[in-house]
This record gives structure tokens, C-alpha cells and sequence, in this order.
């Protein structure tokens, strides 16, 4: 029925049976117009001495039963007409606003319940009637929009976001990108603001996001009624807004590695010796559980030092270092070549063209006749208090780690990913190419760039997001490594710096909780059974850990400062292809199709 509260529907009257609080009440449900979880309710009173009170809140269960049946067994007896019996009908509300806010008392028993229609009564209720700066986030349940208050994301009041959910079915990667399209195309947002945003992307799985500026054939016509809902723009990432970075072929450096996009938006990332060395990009090579060994910390930190002061010392691009009478300028990495073939060319020459893999493998040699001395090769790298075992250990794990990563590491001049020149850099570290270890080394060194750089973003008037999946590989929960150091500082002081973390994860418990914890804005998809029950999602009530274990793909639950109650939200599909599958036929494409057929 309408009334005039808003044009909102009275739905039933709040209980006595229950007692009420100020966080939350029951309501007796009208048969006649049935609620479902999620809806979101208002009640009225008039209070003497303070006039108008209004609840706002969000139904959160809602129970069924027969009343007056004491037990199981009678159920058949009532149904018969033996046993007298009314059914209950009755939902759980927790309360999401009281105005006025000073004034926390529990709504009146008896009281009118209304379901929450209009827009502007469910911004009232979700707490975003007085705020400026909104981020479109999804759709709430009564169809509405839901916001995401924007200062806590841009550093104003808080800043970082997780997103959490089973694989395949939680569509983290999916939802991440949404909220990067939502904020840099949304109407609901400073355009000044906008205009200084910038978003890292790092696309783990396959070659999914290399298209993201193309249309998707799966945006239908109730997809774009959503978008134009929210006030989003129904077209893809812009082209004039986006680079792709890609590593080089192994097979030639000056191509990028891909075999679904080579373009003029397609560039290559990579890094010369010299600034390698120079940059102590070394050190994001090796596994964390290599540096929970102290003695290989050791080695490895003076080995960096002893790199970064040759690299800063050597001619031009090149990188020399001088043993004896000896020069050996190192040309990769890393080089299978028989030991045999290097040992010639040392004693046939005083300038050596060598792997750096090659030349620590010399190191380990006892043969008199190599044309240099070992001894003092090792000395020359190695600290002299480091034992012989942790050094060859070293040795071992570099020549394994050098070969994944070598083919990034050959370039005369490094090319960096330049972050600042457009709205969104994909930055491709595709499974399908590289092995995990090379994908933490790119991931460490970029952001090693973006954080220790001579600037920070926030000094040229930027602000970064950087998006980022598989999380717990980069920053799990015990251990420590540079790559998680970064992550940490930049989830403890990044919105100071203009750098916003965008974390997705399978399971947040394998994450280190101080990044979790610092995150204003958590999401979570669907969850496993056991994860779900781990403190760190402390800020679901059991209504929602046990919805956490149903909710279907598209469906996210979001919680934010603003709004004590998690938001259940469905995001539609997108416009922008998410796979080379989904891209949408030009014009010209589909009359070649006709025309095939005709």
C-alpha cells in the first residue's frame, strides 16, 4: 500500500514479543506483501520531547514457524485442525541509521514497518545523503544504487580495499576492475579528482585484460540500464586512456609476448644489467623462504652491494667487474654454456664476455688451471665470515632463479612502465608466459619503482591505485620478504604517499592481517566453509558468514565504515571485453558472417 512516506510500502509493525535496541529490531511481517532478506526497512515514531524519529535498516534473516505448537510431533495435528495454531512470520533487522543520530533509543513496539523504495530515502539509510563524493558500486536489492563513500578510499579518511572469494566463483579480478571503470567514468565524482587518477593493473591470468578497450558481446540491453543506473559511462576503458605492458619474447626482445594482441597500445617492460644491478632489483629473485635463513640474507645483501657498486662504476650501459688482471663484462644473467667453453676464453683473454651465472658458478671451482683465482672471485663477492655451504647454496639458487628471469634482463636501456601518461596501465604478467617467480620479480621491481621513486605520486598531484591478485603469494601471512614490505608500507602509510592498494585473494587469512586490517573497504565474494569462520572476517555477523557460503557469482558482499550492516550487491556484466572471446564484431566483421552464410 502507498503512503506518504515516500511512496514506500508498509511491509509489517515491530514486535514486542523481541525486544528492540538501537541496533536492531524484529517485525512481525504482513502476509499480503512479502519481504526477503537484504530489503531495507524504515520505521517512524514521534517521541515527546525530541518529535520525529526515524529507523533505518536492513533485514537481515527471517523466520517461519507454527506458534502455539509445543512439539515436533504435533505438527500433523495441526495441520489436521486438531491442535489450534497460527503461523509467525517475522524478520530481523539490524539498524543502520537512527536520525536523529544523537539520540539512540530502540524504535516502539507496534510501530509501522515500511519497505525503503525511493532513492533518495536509501542513501538516508545507507549514510550517503550528505556525502559528496560517491563511488558507484553495485546494486543494492530494492534496485537501488549502492556508493562506496569516496574518502575513504582516496587516502581523505582512509584508503585500500580487499576483495576475497573463492576461484572461479567469487569474480574478484572482475569486481576489482569494475570499481577501477566506476571510478574513473562515474558522474558521482570530483572531475578535478578524476582527472588526477591513475590505476596500475596486474593481470595475472592469461591474457584476459588485454582487451578491456574493446566492446564485450555479452553487454545486453539490462546490463546497460544498470550502468546508466549507477550513472556510469556504457562504453569500454577508452583507448586514448589505456597502455599494455608486456615482457619481451625470449626469441626476440623486440617484440612484445603475446599471441592475442600486438598493437600500438602494446609496449614492452624490461631492464638493462646496469640498472638492475643499481636499482637492487636482485633481491626480488629469490624465494621467501630462502630469506627466513639468516646466513642467506647475509650473502645475499652483500652480494647486492658489492652489484650495486660495480653497476654504478662501469662504463656507458655495460657492467664490468675487475678481479685481478681480470675484466669480465657480464652480458646476461644467466647461460647454460659448458663451464669448459668460459674457462678457454678466461685464460685466453684479460676481457671476458660472461653470465653472471657463469662467472658465481667459477667461484665453486678448485682446477689451478682456470686462469683466475677462485679464491679471490669468491672473496671479491662474497663476505669473508659467510660459511661455504650458504654459499653455494647462494649459488645454486641464483642460476635457477636467473633462468626464469634472464630474458627480462637484457636490454641495453631499461623499459619502464610509465604509470603517469595514461588512466590505466595494464601491466601483463600472464601465467601462460611466466613462472611465479618471474612474476614476483616484475610485481617487486615495479613497485619497488613506484614507492622508492625520486617522487611520490601524491607529490605530482596523483593518486595510484594499484590492483593486484593472488595477494597472499605477495604478502602472506607469516614470513617476510621486500615485495611484502612494500605491500605493508603501502597499506600502512600509502594514502600519505597517493598509492591505494587494491588486494584480491582467494582467502584473506593467508594474507598478512595488517593489510587486511587497513583496508576501509573489504568484499567478499563466495567463501569457503572453514575460511569463513577465521577472525579476519570478524565483521561479518553469522546471518552474513553463513550468506558468504551461498552467494552466486556477481553477487558481492560489502562492507564500508559509513554503514555498520555488510551490503549484499549484484554488479552487472561489463562493457568492456574481460577475454578475446568476448569481444564484440565490428560492423564490418558481422557482415563478413552474414555474408558467409548467404
Amino acid at each position: 500500500m502507498a503512503n506518504e512516506n515516500g511512496g514506500n510500502s508498509k511491509v509489517g509493525i515491530v514486535i514486542g514479543t523481541k525486544e528492540s535496541t538501537p541496533c536492531e529490531f524484529w517485525f512481525e511481517v504482513f502476509g499480503d506483501n512479502p519481504v526477503c532478506v537484504d530489503d531495507i526497512v524504515k520505521v517512524e515514531n514521534y517521541v515527546e520531547r525530541i518529535g520525529k524519529v526515524s529507523f533505518f535498516g536492513v533485514v537481515v534473516n527471517i523466520l517461519k514457524g507454527f506458534e502455539g505448537v509445543d512439539f515436533h510431533s504435533w505438527n500433523k495435528e495441526t495441520l489436521r485442525g486438531i491442535i489450534p495454531y497460527q503461523v509467525y512470520h517475522i524478520a530481523h533487522v539490524r539498524i543502520t541509521r537512527i536520525e536523529p543520530e544523537s539520540k539512540l533509543i530502540p524504535p516502539d513496539p507496534g510501530s509501522e514497518v515500511f519497505r525503503v523504495v525511493s532513492t533518495e530515502e536509501t542513501r538516508k539509510a545507507m549514510n550517503m545523503d550528505d556525502k559528496k563524493n560517491l563511488l558507484p558500486a553495485g546494486i543494492l536489492n530494492n534496485g537501488e544504487v549502492a556508493y562506496i563513500n569516496w574518502e575513504f578510499i582516496n587516502g581523505q579518511k582512509g584508503a585500500h580495499i580487499s576483495i576475497s572469494g573463492i576461484s572461479g566463483i567469487a569474480t574478484k579480478t572482475s569486481y576489482s576492475l569494475f570499481l577501477i571503470h566506476s571510478m574513473m567514468y562515474c558522474r558521482t565524482i570530483d572531475e578535478r579528482e578524476k582527472r588526477n587518477l591513475r590505476a596500475l593493473v596486474f593481470s595475472v591470468k592469461g591474457e584476459d585484460l588485454l582487451h578491456i578497450d574493446k566492446e564485450s558481446r555479452e553487454f545486453d540491453n539490462n546490463a546497460k540500464l544498470q550502468f546508466e543506473k549507477m550513472g556510469l559511462e556504457t562504453t569500454p576503458f577508452r583507448t586514448k586512456d589505456i597502455n599494455f605492458y608486456l615482457p619481451p619474447d625470449p626469441e626476440d626482445p623486440s617484440r612484445p609476448l603475446t599471441s592475442e594482441r600486438q598493437d600500438e597500445k602494446t609496449c614492452i617492460y624490461g631492464w638493462s644489467l646496469k640498472d638492475f644491478f643499481k636499482e637492487r632489483l636482485v633481491e626480488y629473485m629469490f624465494d621467501q623462504e630462502e630469506r627466513e635463513n639468516d646466513n642467506f640474507t647475509y650473502v645475499l645483501n652483500h652480494f647486492s652491494d658489492v652489484m650495486k657498486r660495480e653497476a654504478e662504476e662501469s662504463p656507458e650501459c655495460r657492467v664490468e667487474v675487475k678481479v685481478g688482471n681480470k675484466v669480465f663484462n657480464l652480458v646476461s644473467l644467466y647461460d647454460d654454456a659448458e663451464t669448459r667453453k668460459v674457462v678457454d676464453k678466461i685464460k685466453n683473454s684479460e676481457r671476458i664476455d660472461i653470465s653472471l651465472s657463469q662467472l658465481l658458478e667459477l667461484t665453486g671451482q678448485e682446477d689451478e688451471n682456470l686462469g683466475v683465482d677462485t679464491e679471490e672471485l669468491r672473496r671479491f663477492f662474497f663476505p669473508s665470515k659467510a660459511q661455504h655451504q650458504t654459499i653455494s647454496k647462494f649459488i645454486r639458487k641464483f642460476a635457477v632463479c636467473a633462468k626464469d628471469i634472464s630474458f627480462l634482463v637484457r636490454m641495453k636501456e631499461s623499459k619502464k612502465v610509465d604509470w603517469e601518461s595514461k588512466k590505466v596501465t595494464v601491466i601483463s604478467i600472464s601465467d601462460k608466459f611466466l613462472s611465479f617467480r618471474a612474476q614476483r620479480f616484475v610485481v617487486g621491481s615495479i613497485l619497488s619503482e613506484l614507492y622508492f621513486g625520486e617522487k611520490t605520486p601524491k607529490s605530482k598531484g596523483l593518486t595510484v591505485f594499484v590492483m593486484l591478485d593472488e595477494l597472499n603469494k605477495y604478502a602472506p601471512a607469516v614470513g617476510f620478504s621486500p615485495i611484502k614490505n612494500i605491500l605493508l608500507d603501502i597499506a600502512e602509510r600509502g594514502r600519505s604517499l597517493g598509492i591505494i592498494l587494491i588486494g584480491a585473494q582467494q582467502m584473506a587469512s593467508e594474507v598478512d592481517p595488517r593489510i587486511i586490517s587497513n583496508s576501509s573497504v573489504k568484499v567478499n565474494g563466495r567463501l569457503d566453509s572453514a575460511e569463513v569462520e577465521n577472525r579476519v572476517y570478524r565483521h561479518l555477523s553469522s546471518e552474513f558468514r553463513e550468506k558468504a557460503k551461498k552467494i552466486r557469482s556477481g553477487t558481492m558482499i560489502l562492507f564500508q565504515p559509513d554503514i555498520e550492516v555488510p551490503l549484499v550487491i549484484n554488479f552487472p556484466k561489463p562493457p568492456y571485453a574481460t577475454r578475446k572471446e568476448e569481444i564484440k564484431p565490428s560492423e564490418t566483421e558481422l557482415k563478413e558472417i552474414e555474408s558467409s552464410f548467404a
